[in-house]
């Protein structure tokens, strides 16, 4: 059900202000990114929002780690997409969603033995 790898892959790029910097901002010359481009690799690419949505999260993992995804999936609609890279990193929600991000990270990576 879910892309596990590409799930972490994603996480990472959003709870990493230095990620994001390197990434949105082109600072890296191998590799660019954006918000939507990670955010989409986290609930479209790897399923995650399917995945809450049938309720295999819940059914399939601690309720920790389901709360978590909640919570992160309802921050990230509080950002709009049309703003400008360094606008996004410096959201007064992104803090919280780097903070979530990064907890998804670790739980992910313990549940599954990663």
């Amino acid at each position: 059900m879910l892309d596990i790898h590409l799930l972490l892959e994603n996480l990472e790029e959003i709870a990493s202000k230095d990620l994001q910097e390197q990434l949105w901002l082109h600072r890296n010359k191998n590799r660019i990114s954006t918000f939507k481009e990670a955010i989409c690799g986290i609930f479209d690419d790897a399923r995650l929002t399917r995945a809450l949505e049938t309720g295999y999260i819940e059914n399939n993992f601690s309720g920790e780690l389901f709360l978590t995804a909640k919570k992160l999936d309802q921050l990230i609609d509080l950002i709009p997409e049309n703003l400008p890279p360094e606008k996004i990193i410096k959201h007064s929600k992104m803090c919280k969603i780097r903070f979530l991000s990064g907890k998804l990270l670790v739980l992910f990576a313990q549940e599954c033995k990663i």
